[in-house]
């Protein structure tokens, strides 16, 4: 859906500038002010140039991590799991790509003794987190960290029933980040991921 929202957004711009630039041009011929045509004939070009600069500096980054991800592909690969000797303990290593949720569900629902989540991981995707979290917060799960727990990982941590750190252990929050995110919305993502 992102990506085909990129395509359209792209048509319909390429469509309002070329009518823009079309009906300007024969502005003057219809009796209209020719300042007033060049004028809007000069705003097109900036706005292309924008729109191009655009582009490249965000819109571009974000389609080929869209299109990876679509792929089956992300970049960031997807959690690993293992029970504990006990069986109550769910150690959740690696990064949080696409499906860690539903791999993380999976296991749980075969597992009903599971307790605690040991969380060793450096992030991921905020939404994968985010997805875990209200798993934790339904399964009434305890969260542990005794390595590190990092960036997207903070988010499970913290909705742990009960929440464990021990005294060596790194915690690390910080903003959420995507590729060719704009400064406006990587302040918007970083004030609802806070």
């Amino acid at each position: 859906a992102v990506l085909a929202l990129h395509g359209v957004i792209l048509i319909v711009g390429g469509w309002c500038a070329v009518g823009v630039w079309r009906s300007s041009k024969y502005h003057a011929a219809r009796g209209g002010a020719r300042v007033w045509a060049g004028a809007a004939q000069f705003l097109v070009v900036l706005g292309a140039v924008g729109t191009v600069s655009n582009f490249f500096l965000y819109n571009l980054p974000q389609i080929q991590e869209h299109w990876l991800i679509a792929r089956d592909r992300d970049p960031l690969g997807i959690i690993e799991t293992q029970l504990t000797r006990d069986r109550q303990g769910l150690v959740l290593s690696g990064n949080l790509g696409v499906d860690s949720a539903d791999k993380i569900r999976a296991v749980l629902d075969q597992e009903p003794g599971v307790q605690t989540l040991v969380l060793e991981t450096p992030g991921g995707r905020v939404g994968e987190a985010a997805l875990i979290a209200r798993l934790v917060r339904e399964r009434k799960l305890k969260t542990y960290v005794e390595g590190h727990c990092e960036s997207a990982c903070t988010v499970i941590l913290i909705a742990g029933a009960d929440r464990a750190v021990t005294a060596n252990a790194l915690v690390g929050f910080h903003r959420a980040s995507f590729p060719g995110i704009s400064p406006k919305l990587d302040e918007a993502m970083t004030d609802d991921l806070i």
